[in-house]
């Protein structure tokens, strides 16, 4: 049957097959949509630039926001843009308050944000770390429990997004989070710790521009 499909049908059919559109990342999606969309039959190459334009005005947009959030401090409250200072204050209460609710075993499922506070990498537990110092299991088990648990949370997220319809701008936040856990620990890895694997679909979408 793929013999018989033309590009960039092929393509789209398998990485969907691999990764179904609801639970991939739009912008990661777009980058391969706009890599393919040229050969379609009926593209329009002006409409292929105006989105070009407007990945790379996004991307220099987020690259900014990024360097702010990455400080992850209170006294850094000067650094994000105007209209992110509220959102930056309650994102670092909510998840203090957060990590104050959980019990000591939970701890490990937001330990991905302690990493992100800048301090050394080499210093701080990962997720899988913390799930293998508190149940005694090998990396390969401690992988495959937390990808089960990304999976039922991405269940439970994803059937929020059928039934709170009046708050779907919301919920799909909380989806993208769960989708973005695929990343870390799909295929039995945990690129959270090791991200050399991850560093490749970064760049792509934070850091370098698409070439027109």
């Amino acid at each position: 049957m793929e013999s018989d499909l033309k590009p960039p049908l092929a393509e789209q059919i398998r990485r969907s097959l691999h990764l179904p559109l609801p639970k991939t990342l739009k912008r990661l999606e777009a980058l391969h949509y706009m890599s393919e969309y040229k050969d379609e039959p009926m593209h329009n190459s002006s409409i292929l630039e105006l989105a070009k334009l407007d990945f790379n005005l996004l991307q220099r947009l987020h690259l900014k926001e990024l360097k702010a959030l990455s400080r992850w401090e209170e006294s850094a409250i000067s650094l994000p843009p105007e209209y992110l200072k509220n959102f930056y204050l309650k994102l670092i209460s909510t998840f203090k308050e957060f990590e104050d609710e959980l019990k000591p075993y939970e701890k490990y499922c937001v330990s991905f944000s302690i990493k992100a506070r800048g301090k050394n990498k080499n210093d701080v537990a990962s997720s899988v770390e913390f799930y293998i110092s508190e149940h005694g299991v090998t990396s390969d088990v401690a992988i495959a429990k937390i990808g089960s648990m990304n999976e039922d949370a991405w269940k439970t997220t994803n059937q929020s997004r059928f039934e709170l319809v009046e708050l779907f701008p919301a919920v799909q936040r909380v989806a993208n989070v769960s989708i973005s856990m695929w990343f870390m620990y799909a295929n039995q890895k945990d690129a959270f710790t090791f991200s050399n694997g991850l560093d490749g679909m970064i760049r792509c979408m934070f850091v370098n521009p698409i070439r027109f």
